[in-house]
């Protein structure tokens, strides 16, 4: 029975996730069960199978038990005390940061109905008071649940929402419509309601203050820690995450987070902290994110060092570059030849140790991390063990990067180690390249967020024209032209920044129609401006490289999967370019459009 039970949730669990588009398995299972138990005790229901039969004929159980497992609880400014410590500690901090530009920018994940976003936007209010329009601010408030979101949007609350709020702040930032309450427009007009998946969808950045309360705690802890990085990447450089009270407590030096209050688990952006502390050869483990200007790398071509060790873990034999690892004597990076002249490997690419030293007793046996451990852990179980990119200090201005590799033997353990400057060097311009792209698409998903949240203000207004009079209609236009102008501007922005990025991009509609292109497609491809808006590329008067481009946009068209791959194409001049290509599907309910990223090698 157990096992026709654990197979029934399992089946729960795929159907939930078909019916919601997103993956449940990533969160918690012990979670989900307590959840599915807690709605049979609602339903009546005592056999887990027997609730599977029931969510099969009534799919209407699908939204109470999703909530169930996601929802939490939805309050106007819940746990008061924390809002106070915000208040009053960390806002006046955002505000000083941004004199300047005026640009405030939260981001609320995992907003339910709205009541979190809106608390925020309204402490805003409060805080500026006049000031408010000096300011632009954005509070971005995103979830995984649409009908959530469309409770969000309308900023419709029953009496019973709004019983903790002190009664001036009802009064001036709700409206009453009966039994019901409706946020002000000078609130609405401060948010942006989005769909947002935060485990697979690409973070918001550049945000001064990120709210992401007991959200966590539903995720498994592999997935935690990578959701954990991707939020800090959202913040700003002086950024502040705001966690709820049933998260974890998180390791700042792992994450570059410093806890500010750990009682209302708030944080600030951060350096990485270096794990370990240099010693007297000035060997150890660097902080990235301290790098000197003038550091060089260590090696330009690939180095493999072999150290063996006995059973008692002293260095047996080991070749020139093993050597170097056990007793700091690296090769000149100009002329790949030792600072020490040495000819002891002229006819033995392996030699063995005049005087016999504990390998634990080196500096790198301490300084790489798990390296000792892992050493007895490899002997103790028979296993080859990896240790991959790890960044070792040569001198106070040169590095190497390195992959270890222990292998267990009879006698003891063979450690073979390679240095992979040339691969990391590669690695970091491919990240730098990803998180460009990343800040591109999470450009046009606020647009995108712009454009819905615009729309839904339009209706709203419609409804409103129709029951106010010619007075009141000329004011709300006046609002309307504004948002436009504004819209507008966004516009312009999005396609200044295309323009001015240093590579090739064409965005394709869902009919394949030309939505936008930059200066440099158009040069590259030699297509006429007369015969781009909206034309399908068919029209064109394009190359046989686009063609074939375009192609590949096609099949990302229906699959909804990026691709990136390396190509040869033609120009418009007839010479021959080798390019990275990366097409990305924008996708909302379907695939809206594509865009196709064409950068030069």
């Amino acid at each position: 029975m157990e096992n026709r039970e654990k197979e029934s949730t399992d089946t729960i669990l795929q159907r939930i996730f078909q019916n919601r588009g997103f993956d449940i398995w990533d969160y918690k299972l012990s979670n989900i069960q307590h959840k599915i138990s807690g709605r049979m005790s609602v339903l009546g229901i005592s056999e887990l199978l027997e609730y599977e039969e029931y969510i099969k004929s009534t799919p209407s159980e699908y939204k109470p038990i999703f909530n169930a497992i996601l929802g939490g609880e939805s309050l106007f400014f819940r746990d008061p005390g924390v809002w106070n410590f915000v208040t009053d500690s960390i806002l006046p901090k955002i505000i000083q940061a941004s004199e300047e530009n005026k640009i405030i920018r939260i981001w609320s994940v995992g907003c339910s109905n709205g009541e979190e976003p809106c608390s925020i936007a309204i402490m805003l209010a409060e805080t500026l008071k006049e000031d408010l329009a000096k300011y632009n601010v954005r509070v971005y408030a995103t979830d995984i649940d649409e009908s959530a979101l469309r409770i969000a949007r309308s900023g419709t609350y029953t009496l019973d929402h709004l019983s903790e709020l002190p009664e001036h702040v009802k009064k001036r930032y709700f409206i009453r419509h009966g039994d019901m309450f409706i946020v002000s427009n000078e609130i609405k007009r401060l948010l942006i309601f989005s769909r947002h998946n935060i485990v697979s969808d690409p973070p918001i950045s550049n945000i001064d203050l990120l709210l992401c309360r007991n959200v966590l705690l539903y995720l498994n802890t592999a997935l935690r820690s990578s959701i954990i990085q991707k939020l800090r990447y959202a913040l700003s450089n002086k950024g502040y995450l705001w966690l709820g009270l049933g998260e974890t407590h998180i390791d700042s030096n792992v994450y570059g987070l410093k806890p500010l209050n750990t009682k209302w688990r708030i944080f600030k952006k951060t350096q990485y902290q270096d794990y370990y502390k240099p010693h007297d050869k000035d060997l150890y483990i660097m902080n990235l994110d301290a790098e000197p200007e003038n550091l060089t790398y260590a090696s330009e071509q690939n180095t493999i060092g072999v150290i063996i060790l006995d059973k008692n873990y002293r260095v047996m034999q080991c070749n020139q570059f093993g050597y170097f690892l056990c007793f700091n004597q690296y090769p000149d990076h100009h002329t790949n030849t030792f600072d020490t002249p040495d000819d002891r490997w002229q006819n033995n690419p392996l030699i063995e140790l005049e005087q016999l030293v504990s390998f634990f007793d080196l500096g790198i046996s301490y300084h790489i991390i798990d390296m000792k451990s892992r050493i007895e852990q490899s002997i103790t179980n028979r296993e080859i063990l990896m240790i991959n990119m790890v960044e070792y200090l040569v001198s106070k201005y040169k590095r190497v990067y390195l992959k270890i590799e222990i292998i267990p033997t009879d006698n003891g353990v063979t450690i073979i180690v390679e240095d992979i400057m040339n691969h990391y060097t590669l690695q970091k311009k491919l990240q730098m390249t990803i998180e460009s792209l990343e800040n591109a698409n999470e450009n046009l998903v606020s647009v995108n967020a712009v454009l819905k949240t615009t729309t839904d203000e339009l209706e709203t207004i419609n409804e409103y024209l129709q029951s106010r009079n010619s007075e009141e209609i000329m004011v709300i236009n006046k609002d309307l032209m504004d948002r436009m102008s504004e819209l507008e501007y966004t516009k312009l922005l999005s396609e200044t920044i295309i323009n001015n990025m240093d590579c090739g991009i064409i965005i394709f509609g869902d009919d394949l129609s030309i939505n936008m292109v930059n200066q440099i497609a158009i040069s590259t491809f030699g297509i006429k401006r007369e015969l781009i808006n909206d034309k399908p590329y068919s029209s064109l008067n394009s190359n046989e490289s686009l063609r074939n481009l375009v192609d590949q946009a096609t099949e990302v068209m229906k699959t909804g999967k990026p691709t990136n791959n390396i190509t040869e194409l033609e120009d418009s001049k007839g010479s021959k370019l080798m390019v990275n290509v990366s097409i990305i599907p924008i996708i909302g309910e379907k695939v809206e459009c594509v865009v196709l990223i064409i950068k030069e090698r």
